[in-house]
């Protein structure tokens, strides 16, 4: 066990130590590259085992190349790759604002459903399904996201302002208050086969997902995502604190707010 605890402390010093003396150009180009890897591989993974080579010849075949066999370019194009992008982007928009609410509020173990995001898009969601207006469930889920984030964040000012402490606890209380109304609106409202529509959105899944949900993916990282990666000075002066940040040309509390609220989408 000792031996063990041992290798596994040299093993993390190692990769942190290359980390830090790889460029983050080069180390942004090596996790696209595996990611590109674990995308082609989950290609092949399912109800129907493919080849690396059955998938390769597959996307060749949409883009221009030799015919392949239907059947295997349905399962790649219509059904895994859909799913597969959905995924990674959804975990890529989750990352980014996992970071933004770690770097905001000075808190390794803050995630994306801090400021109650997720709770409010279920509830948004919730609200249109049974509705009848599923049409309108992106729509509902990100006003759903926006609304608790903007309550929490009033409910920290109004508490004394806008520290990284109080925006903790106000979105603590208002995820909270969030989760119990969705629970309410459930138990209450939800019956027959909406129930399970309902709990498989809460749930989660990418199974269902097609072509279109790939671009709204898409639309809300490129529209959310992207210019929260840009923002890594900003989001770096908030590590100094509010007092120190201002050296560095950034206002610690105006600036908090609009990161935060930007961040509401990739949930």
């Amino acid at each position: 066990m000792a031996v063990s605890s041992m290798l596994e402390t040299v093993w993390v010093r190692g990769v942190s130590a290359a980390g830090r003396r790889m460029s983050p150009g080069l180390l942004g180009a090596a996790l696209c590259v595996a990611l590109a890897l674990v995308l082609g591989v989950s290609l092949t993974v399912g109800a129907a085992s493919l080849t690396l080579g059955e998938v390769w010849a597959a996307l060749l075949g949409r883009l221009g190349g030799p015919g392949v066999d239907p059947l295997v370019g349905g399962i790649v194009w219509d059904l895994r790759m859909p799913r597969i992008l959905t995924a990674a982007l959804v975990g890529a928009g989750l990352g980014v604002a996992g970071v933004v609410m770690q770097a905001v509020t000075r808190n390794p173990l803050a995630d994306p459903y801090l400021l109650g995001l997720s709770s409010g898009a279920s509830f948004g969601a919730v609200a249109v399904l049974l509705a009848g207006l599923a049409f309108l469930l992106p729509v509902a889920a990100f006003a759903g996201a926006l609304i608790p984030a903007v309550a929490a964040l009033g409910l920290a000012t109004a508490m004394g302002g806008l520290t990284p402490a109080r925006t903790v606890l106000a979105g603590v209380a208002v995820s909270a208050f969030a989760a119990a109304l969705t629970s309410f609106v459930v138990f209450w409202f939800v019956t027959g086969d909406s129930y399970r529509e309902v709990l498989s959105w809460l749930l989660g899944s990418v199974a269902g997902a097609r072509w279109p949900e790939v671009l709204i993916a898409t639309g809300a990282f490129l529209i959310a995502g992207v210019p929260l990666l840009l923002t890594g000075r900003t989001l770096d002066a908030f590590a100094f604190g509010d007092t120190s940040a201002p050296a560095l040309a950034i206002a610690a509390p105006p600036t908090r707010r609009p990161v935060l609220c930007r961040a509401a989408p990739l949930t």
